[in-house]
């Protein structure tokens, strides 16, 4: 048995660099076998939206989940990461979780830590900051 996702109308979800869309009027189940990288529309972040700099390093590990496309990207990753760890010294332990997960290829959970440095980034609610091990 595949993964199996519940669409609003009108939802979206990435499947790789493929979109599938609910235009039923009704919820729908759809399942998916296979391995491809997958993204609710919820999580997806355009890349018109990527205009801060925690932005910019969400859209480039979106970019490598989605596009299989880590190796092209790891210099502008690394960029990004020296910017944020600049302009936002508190995103340090965001920063060193995000590349724990890109190292054991867990794209997805890097993705969620970049959520929250992009929270953190608008000044939103404190965020529980990802235990310290090993140092940037």
């Amino acid at each position: 048995m595949g993964l199996i996702i519940q669409l609003r109308s009108g939802e979206r979800v990435f499947l790789g660099t493929t979109v599938l869309i609910n235009r039923d009027k009704d919820r729908s189940d759809i399942e998916i076998e296979g391995d491809l990288p997958i993204m609710r529309e919820k999580d997806f972040l355009p890349p018109d939206q990527a205009t801060t700099p925690c932005k910019r390093l969400y859209l480039t590990i979106q970019r490598m989940y989605l596009e299989n496309a880590a190796a092209t990207l790891q210099l502008q990753f690394t960029a990004l990461q020296s910017e944020v760890e600049t302009l936002l010294p508190a995103a340090k332990p965001f920063l060193r979780s995000i590349l724990a997960e890109l190292a054991n290829g867990a794209y997805y959970r890097a993705l969620k830590e970049g959520q929250k440095l992009i929270q953190l980034e608008a000044g939103g609610e404190p965020i529980k900051a990802p235990p310290a091990s090993g140092s940037l």
